[in-house]
């Protein structure tokens, strides 16, 4: 089938993010104005942490920097690096989302590059590879089914499957979003499911909240895809691998200093993740003075505690990997599928704070195709996690305190 022509302009909008990029880039040794080409010492730390990371800042430092082909390289390489790791783990029986959602992150940002680059195509390949990700190997592979319980990645290839008119597809994805969004997610994002989402659904047949959106009627010349990455992702300062067994209600860990504890709503903190909160707090985009909703699709700190506390509860073995995580991803993920009007677009997006306030203005032209305008803002505090919380003890049945996993 034709799919939907690309606009040839990849609107990069980046307001601190570079800077920040840098800085962690240069803790690992690096410079990224170098120029940047693989080495035999990278395949010989291939199953090295840092070099994940390594792959990865480069990554992220070439899409700012709008050299989107050499990014892909990087992202591919990183991909390849920790998806040769995930046999073993799901064979020792440890599930650990950390992995996985990395995984899927790369390919997020592969598709960003793809579409920047005009190429529809491998885009939509992407968007297959994280749809294998889904599929369990095998039925120890829990972490398949908590990328499947994503409802940013089944957004994301809905939207890919839609751009490339597989209509079927594209709406059994966007149908299983919504339906995230709105069980699993309730209250989450201010009790509200993207308006984008529903509206898709709703010119699918597929939406059980027609009633909530009006329908935007008339004929698009094309449309915008905006993205907000807001906030910094949840750091890890493990020293060594931590790891608990759930037998019943009793806990082993390889750790008892590592205290989990609970707080009065369920949530399960742990002290080696500290959790950011994003500067800005609310962003308001306008297309010719005209409010659109811009959602958050992906929330890392609400989902992080999402899935360890599943984990935590559930029976069997957890694992979180020690050293530093890859702290430069997006704490808060929005999205707004703006469509377009013929002749010049003027957008207005306004990221707010209280009395603080930041706005970027902007022009796409309709001219019937698809673009995507990208805005990066990683300022962040830590959050201080509640005062009244209680630890979880382990209990050791018929063996001493002392005697934990391996």
């Amino acid at each position: 089938m034709k799919a939907p022509v690309l606009g040839t302009a990849f609107l990069l909008h980046v307001i601190t993010s570079f800077a920040q990029i840098n800085q962690e880039v240069s803790k690992l040794g690096l410079d990224p104005g170098d120029q940047l080409v693989f080495s035999e010492e990278i395949d010989r730390a291939k199953h090295d942490k840092n070099e994940f990371l390594r792959l990865v800042a480069f990554g992220q430092a070439l899409c700012l920097s709008s050299r989107y082909s050499e990014s892909n390289a990087y992202f591919e390489r990183a991909y390849q690096l920790k998806d040769d790791k995930r046999p073993r783990e799901i064979r020792l029986r440890y599930e650990s989302y950390d992995d996985m959602h990395d995984l899927f992150m790369v390919l997020y940002f592969k598709v960003i590059n793809y579409i920047e680059m005009n190429d529809l195509e491998n885009a939509i390949v992407e968007g297959r590879r994280i749809v294998e990700l889904m599929k369990p190997r095998n039925k120890e592979d829990v972490d398949s089914r908590f990328l499947a319980a994503d409802p940013f990645a089944q957004a994301l290839i809905g939207l890919l499957f839609l751009l490339d008119q597989e209509m079927d597809d594209a709406a059994m994805a966007y149908k299983s979003a919504e339906t995230l969004l709105e069980s699993d997610y309730a209250g989450l994002f201010s009790k509200t499911i993207p308006q984008w989402l529903v509206d898709s659904c709703i010119k699918m047949g597929e939406s059980s909240n027609a009633s909530l959106h009006r329908k935007r009627e008339g004929k698009s010349a094309g449309q915008l895809i905006f993205i907000w990455h807001n906030g910094e992702y949840p750091s890890n300062h493990l020293r060594k691998d931590f790891k608990v067994r759930r037998n019943d209600e009793r806990f082993v860990s390889n750790d008892i200093n590592v205290a989990i504890r609970e707080d009065p709503v369920g949530n399960y903190w742990l002290p080696f993740i500290d959790y950011k909160e994003p500067f800005f707090s609310k962003g308001n985009l306008l297309r010719n003075g005209e409010p659109f909703r811009c959602d958050v699709l992906s929330f890392a700190t609400w989902f992080s505690m999402r899935v360890n506390k599943i984990r935590i509860e559930q029976a069997g073995n957890h694992l979180w990997h020690h050293g530093a995580n890859w702290v430069t991803l997006p704490g808060q993920i929005f999205w707004a599928i703006v469509p377009l009007v013929p002749g010049e677009n003027a957008f207005q997006f306004s990221m707010t704070n209280g009395n603080a306030c930041r706005n970027i203005n902007f022009t796409i032209q309709g001219d019937n195709k698809t673009h995507v305008h990208l805005v990066t803002t990683l300022e962040s505090v830590t959050e201080r996690p509640p005062a009244n919380l209680t630890p979880i003890v382990y209990k050791i049945k018929g063996a001493p305190l002392g005697k934990l996993l391996p």
